[in-house]
């Protein structure tokens, strides 16, 4: 899977997960499509990590960086 996508599917995953702490919550077609990113996030465990671990050493949101900010 290319960074790109995999950024994209943390940047919803992590829009999905605060939806989930909101009052009200989320729909449950939110929910099923939470599930389905964490499975395939689990499925590019080694990737996903790593590419966490650039977002977190930038010191930014995963929703406000970019590959390019990444460097990766």
């Amino acid at each position: 899977m290319a960074k790109r996508e995999l950024l994209r599917l943390l940047q919803r995953h992590a829009a999905l997960e605060g939806g989930m702490r909101r009052r009200g919550g989320i729909k449950v077609t939110e929910e099923r499509e939470l599930q389905r990113l964490r499975e395939t996030l689990d499925a590019q465990a080694g990737p996903a990590r790593e590419l966490l671990a650039a977002v977190h050493r930038s010191g930014r949101p995963v929703e406000e960086v970019s590959i390019e900010d990444l460097g990766v």
